[in-house]
């Protein structure tokens, strides 16, 4: 009830004058003061306890907050082709991780940017060189040769094969995107593979000649008939003989090997690929210097120039991802390996 006493007493055994007593602490207190104590002291709690987690949700929130918005400034800076800053973060959990991939995307961005502008430079000098020469003999047969008939063929010759040089170019590339975004799709058929790699070789051999390297085809007498699209493996074939003659020292073999699946020996490195269908290993072997071993995942990429740091400039500079391309519609296993002096491009034709 309202308004009543209570009260507690507390005995502690003490001695006094060497007699053993008895000290009782007694206490009265209104019900009411009590809970008026009790309420104010709540209050006063409830107040204290509030503005320490004010306090301690706002330093919370600003550290928690802060790198959240250097990854989305960073996300910013990459969308404004400022690919050489990142968030920049030292910590160890998940915003760290984000940190840290955001960095690897400005990287990978920042590389495919200056590998995208070195192959435009090229595609367009490539572009222009033919170019020019078309220019420059068709001036010169409506001008000097004309009349010389022997002249004349072999300054239209080279304006056709300038001409023809330039569409494979503009094919590739086309090729290439249209693949990228899915738009092309396979037109297969039974073929078989020594005459698509001997058609090839005939068009490389000029090329290959002009450095006297020469082209030499090791293949069975049987057929090797496969289930493909013909026009695109051409263009796997010819890519890989351009990349092989672009690497290649003068006076020196490149070697095409075709080995059915009879005849792979165990120690080759595709034998554990091997599966129950039937299967060709294709190999392009050229004399070189050996590809880095960092280097052999990379060059299959779209834009990637590595493969031409050193040697010649035949084609458009994205051969080898038109081949990767190519092969992974056809779910073709390949690959590079080095061996002896010697770099190995291969695929399985299946």
């Amino acid at each position: 009830m309202h308004g009543q006493i209570i009260g507690y007493e507390l005995g502690f055994p003490v001695t006094y004058h060497g007699e053993r007593n008895y000290l009782i602490l007694r206490n009265a207190l209104m019900t009411r003061t009590v809970l008026n104590l009790n309420r104010s002291q709540l209050i006063v709690l409830s107040i204290l306890l509030t503005g320490i987690a004010s306090v301690l949700a706002a330093v919370l929130s600003k550290q928690f907050t802060r790198p959240i918005f250097q990854i989305k400034e960073s996300v910013d800076k990459l969308t404004q082709n400022e690919f050489d800053i990142g968030p920049d973060l030292d910590r160890q959990d998940e915003l760290g991780q984000l940190s840290q991939s955001v960095g690897k995307l400005g990287k990978a961005l920042q590389r495919l940017d200056v590998l995208r502008r070195e192959v435009i430079a090229n595609v367009s000098h490539e572009l222009r060189s033919p170019l020019a020469l078309i220019t420059g003999y068709a001036e010169m047969v409506r001008d000097i040769t004309w009349k010389d008939e022997a002249m004349r063929s072999e300054n239209l010759n080279l304006i056709i094969s300038e001409s023809n040089r330039m569409s494979e170019m503009v094919t590739d590339i086309l090729d290439y995107s249209q693949f990228s975004a899915g738009y092309s799709k396979l037109k297969k058929d039974w073929y078989d593979l020594k005459d698509i790699v001997n058609a090839e070789l005939t068009r490389c051999r000029q090329s290959a000649a002009e450095h006297h390297i020469t082209l030499t085809l090791q293949a069975p007498e049987a057929e090797l008939n496969f289930e493909v699209d013909a026009l695109k493996m051409s263009q796997v074939m010819r890519n890989l003989l351009n990349n092989a003659i672009n690497h290649t020292p003068e006076n020196r073999e490149i070697f095409i090997r075709l080995v059915p699946k009879s005849q792979v020996p165990l120690s080759s490195p595709v034998t554990a690929l091997q599966t129950g269908q039937d299967f060709c290993l294709v190999e392009v072997i050229n004399p070189g210097e050996p590809i880095p071993e960092e280097d052999r995942k990379i060059i299959w990429e779209r834009y990637q120039r590595s493969q031409h740091q050193s040697g010649r400039h035949l084609g458009t500079g994205i051969g080898l991802s038109i081949v990767s391309t190519i092969l992974k519609a056809h779910d073709m296993p390949y690959g590079v390996n080095c061996k002896d002096g010697y770099n190995i491009f291969w695929f399985l034709c299946r």
